[in-house]
């Protein structure tokens, strides 16, 4: 238990009630900034066990204030204590815990989840050790643990030294959690963070006896169940997963612990059950406990059961609720309710209980603290292939050679072999690709439809398509151009040669010039000579088509109206193409021939004038 204030003892056991407080920064977070009820859960033990780092989780709604918002991870010291009814005397704070914001949900109000120091634990280690050399002391690794966490270890801590008791390397990547779980275990018990907020190792121990128990609780609870069945500690096995070798000690009269240990030993495994034979494991549940704010982890407390006699339970947990009577629910959780006196497993059973050990080869396959999974394929004592696994590469080997990779660089992955890739649904459908030296393959086949491959080589590049009636088409490109060819043989497109019935394009360029071209109209041709040159055949349609014909911009200097010969439907223009797309002469100026009426007429923007008489002009070729 914690150490009581002065006055605890007489108001606790007088009518009062707890209130508690957080500090938040600098800032004090009373009952009036404390909203509903926090709950704060302290766990300990779910089974008989060692080698556990138990971490506290705290949950509070506060009211902030405005000029002090809470930052990012804040630091939350949590307290309680004891007031008499009447208000006039108090104890001093106690501490319920040190803990960290984790998570936030932001209303009027602030929702917070809290974790205490513990969870500072799960940085890795050896990157931050003290020492370069190992192994090294079981206390001295767990003193400097405490010192990166930034936390003190509780004196009631006690580690044993010795030959057995040394923390060795145990890779990069292993956490500072687990380097105490280890230390745990050779000492006998589980960590967990004080109320104080310091390291401490409590053993797995019997609870003590009734009249020895920390706190009384008596019969200030709601309801007391026997949760399953009471064991006794009598064995210990200690396994290596370095060597693969198991240390045992202890018999089978009772409760076998068992833990994967780095380091072990017989001397440890004989040491271990030193600590913990004879320890008594008794699951229960107690709810709605008027408990002592002092009360801890691994404590003791009596309780008066319903016939008047009392027994001692072990605290394995606390579930507190945070309101002015300090309702708790204890509890030692239960592994199992029953045990088997001659037990039987199947093989399956069997295979599932077995432990993969470190430097051991199953079916191909270890795992190694220096090289992490390694898997060899190994044909006539030859190594054909292998991937390795760790946490500076991951790689496939064929032979001595990496042919898939992760470069972390690049951050990509890299493949330098061949390599085939088939993909077939249920309907037999099936895609192919294949990676060689020489080029790239792809077959995409669909028995419904069709099928097509690409070939992708230094030289060139071939697309061949086909459909399920034998319409066939296979294009070719290379340094001398495009080769296409049907189902016949028949050769489409040639180099600089196109065989086809129909080609559809909007313009068609001069392979010197980009400034000359032969343009596509829906009512007509263009050739564009340069800048500004025009000739084109078209038509204008109203009632009836009216076709013409361009000639560039005229001879006229300057002039930008191109010349243009028009048929009209009585007669035919020659003049500038002002009136290129109307059914009428308006505007333009030029010569109309009306072959209805055998008159010509000259036109000067848009106003016609007939000529003389022209009956008798001849015309005159050669």
């Amino acid at each position: 238990m914690q150490t009581a204030p002065a006055n605890w003892a007489a108001i606790f056991a007088a009518p009062h009630k707890t209130e508690y407080k957080l500090i938040i920064g600098d800032k004090e977070y009373l009952g009036d900034r404390i909203r509903g009820i926090p709950s704060i859960t302290k766990p300990l033990l779910e089974k008989p066990a060692i080698g556990r780092v138990c971490s506290a989780t705290m949950s509070v709604t506060v009211q902030p204030y405005s000029d002090a918002p809470i930052p990012k991870a804040a630091r939350v010291k949590a307290y309680c204590r004891l007031v008499t009814t009447d208000g006039n005397s108090s104890t001093d704070w106690v501490p319920q815990g040190c803990f960290y914001v984790t998570s936030r949900i932001a209303r009027t109000t602030l929702n917070l989840s809290l974790r205490d120091d513990m969870i500072k634990a799960g940085q890795t280690y050896f990157d931050k050790a003290h020492w370069s050399e190992w192994p090294q002391q079981q206390s001295e690794v767990a003193a400097d643990i405490a010192s990166i966490m930034g936390v003190e270890i509780d004196s009631r801590t006690v580690l044993a030294t010795g030959a057995a008791y040394q923390v060795p390397y145990l890779g990069s990547d292993v956490l500072m959690s687990e380097v105490l779980a280890l230390i745990g275990a050779s000492n006998g018990g589980n960590w967990i963070m004080t109320d104080a907020g310091k390291l401490r190792l409590i053993p797995l121990t019997s609870p003590k006896a009734v009249s020895a128990a920390d706190s009384d609780i008596g019969s200030n609870c709601k309801k007391y169940t026997e949760d399953g069945v009471a064991v006794k500690i009598s064995r210990v096995t200690l396994a290596d997963g370095t060597t693969g070798n198991t240390y045992t000690a202890g018999d089978d009269t009772g409760y076998e612990l068992t833990f994967d240990h780095d380091n072990a030993s017989q001397l440890l495994a004989n040491n271990v059950l030193a600590v913990v034979n004879g320890a008594e494991y008794n699951p229960y549940n107690l709810q709605g406990a008027y408990l002592n704010p002092l009360v801890e982890l691994g404590d003791t407390v009596s309780v008066t059961l319903a016939d008047g006699s009392k027994t001692a339970l072990l605290v394995g947990s606390i579930k507190l609720s945070c309101n002015v009577g300090y309702v708790a629910t204890l509890q030692l959780d239960a592994e199992q309710d029953s045990e088997e006196e001659f037990p039987y497993q199947s093989a399956a059973e069997l295979r599932e209980k077995r432990t993969v050990r470190t430097n051991q080869a199953y079916y191909g396959a270890t795992i190694s603290k220096a090289d992490g999974i390694i898997i060899r394929r190994i044909k006539n004592d030859t190594e054909e292939a292998k991937v390795t696994f760790n946490a500076d590469e991951m790689a496939f080997y064929q032979g001595d050679t990496q042919v898939l990779f992760f470069d972390p660089v690049a951050r990509i992955w890299k493949m330098s072999a061949a390599v085939q890739i088939d993909v077939e649904d249920e309907d037999g459908n099936i895609t192919s690709l294949k990676a060689l030296a020489s080029g790239l393959t792809s077959d995409v086949t669909d028995l419904q439809t069709g099928y097509s491959n690409l070939q992708q080589t230094a030289e060139g590049l071939t697309t061949t398509i086909q459909d399920i009636n034998g319409k066939y088409i296979e294009i070719k490109q290379t340094v001398d151009g495009v080769t296409v060819t049907n189902e016949q043989g028949e050769t489409l497109i040639n180099g600089g040669s196109i065989y086809t019935d129909n080609l559809y394009l909007s313009r068609l360029f001069s392979k010197d010039s980009f400034d000359s071209y032969i343009q596509m109209l829906d009512n007509g041709l263009n050739f564009v000579l340069g800048q500004s040159e025009t000739i084109g055949i078209g038509y204008y349609s109203a009632d009836k088509p009216q076709p013409y014909m361009i000639f560039g911009a005229g001879s006229k200097p300057g002039s930008k109206a191109p010349g243009m010969v028009k048929k009209y439907a009585d007669g035919i223009w020659i003049g500038d193409s002002a009136d290129r797309d109307k059914s009428e002469i308006t505007s333009g100026t030029g010569i109309f021939v009306n072959t209805s009426t055998q008159t010509i007429y000259k036109y000067t923007n848009g106003i016609g004038v007939a000529l003389a008489d022209t009956s008798n002009v001849t015309a005159v070729f050669g």
